[in-house]
């Protein structure tokens, strides 16, 4: 298998509808037992542990994977995007995955998600999801991707799978469906405006109330730790926008709210000084989306 953070230089895997954003998210095309643009744990004439279903979200088919014994051996699907697994190309900084899941688990095994982003090879970004409730219907589960580095990300590779209590310890009998596949939310790339502000300060965001998206503005006078994050009303963290170290100036963003749910949202900003002098600075305001 090819390095996890290896550049996918082929295009083709592109070749889906605009809204799914992710290559045969759908899981509509298989070829020879195996979803294309995926790599499985499947191997040919030995074991089938992710295999095509009708019972969709949507569409005709979904992914559907199960711990199957194998040479007394439970073992468990995976599905990692890429047809060696490798990923497919992006050139946004998405802030989180969504999908649909059924989820029926065994002595406590879990459902996972994984999202690594990566920029010429290296990590930028990454996040998970783990659900070790079991799930009779179809439902909706996100993956906020938290970025530890600027810039934009050229790669991304999903990975689903079952895991046991403790990883691989999981139990024969446990089954997963995913389908539909999608980035929700994006983050566009912080600007300075090249204005030095003279203090710290959070703008109002604009159109408020909004939909799908909006700009934020912030400033600070010296150069500091920066993070910028969008709760709901319940105080859990939807995504993160910024988690960077800024020079002094005054910065703005846009935040495309696609796939999340019409509401209340807080939006804070809290930036710590690097001088060791200069005190903190934490604002919060309020933002409403409307579909």
């Amino acid at each position: 298998m090819k390095s996890l953070y290896c550049f996918l230089t082929s295009w083709l895997l592109f070749n889906v509808v605009a809204s799914a954003q992710i290559p045969n998210g759908g899981f509509e095309r298989w070829t020879g037992g195996d979803p294309e643009g995926w790599l499985t744990t499947n191997v040919p004439g030995i074991v089938n542990s992710v295999t095509q279903s009708s019972t969709a979200h949507s569409g005709s088919s979904a992914a559907r994977g199960e711990v199957v014994l194998v040479s007394n051996k439970p073992y468990g699907p995976l599905l990692q995007s890429g047809d060696d697994g490798d990923g497919f190309p992006v050139s946004q900084r998405y802030a989180a995955l969504t999908g649909y899941h059924i989820f029926r688990p065994v002595g406590g095994d879990r459902f996972v998600v994984g999202v690594v982003m990566s920029r010429n090879s290296t990590g930028i970004g990454g996040g998970y999801f783990i659900d070790s409730t079991a799930k009779s219907s179809y439902t909706q589960f996100t993956v906020p991707i938290q970025y530890v580095n600027p810039g934009t990300p050229d790669t991304c590779i999903v990975t689903i799978l079952i895991s046991g209590p403790q990883g691989s310890d999981y139990h024969v009998g446990s089954m997963m469906l995913v389908d539909d596949l999608a980035f929700g939310t994006t983050t566009a790339v912080d600007e300075n405006t090249g204005i030095t502000p003279t203090q710290f300060s959070l703008q109002q965001n604009y159109p408020n109330p909004f939909n799908p998206s909006t700009t934020i503005t912030y400033q600070i006078p010296t150069s500091s730790f920066i993070s910028l994050k969008v709760y709901n009303v319940l105080g859990n963290e939807i995504t993160t926008l910024v988690n960077e170290e800024k020079k002094s100036g005054s910065y703005k963003l846009t935040w495309d709210a696609g796939g999340i749910t019409s509401g209340v949202y807080f939006y804070r900003l809290h930036a710590r000084p690097t001088d060791g002098h200069s005190a903190q600075f934490v604002e919060t305001r309020k933002l409403l989306l409307l579909r």
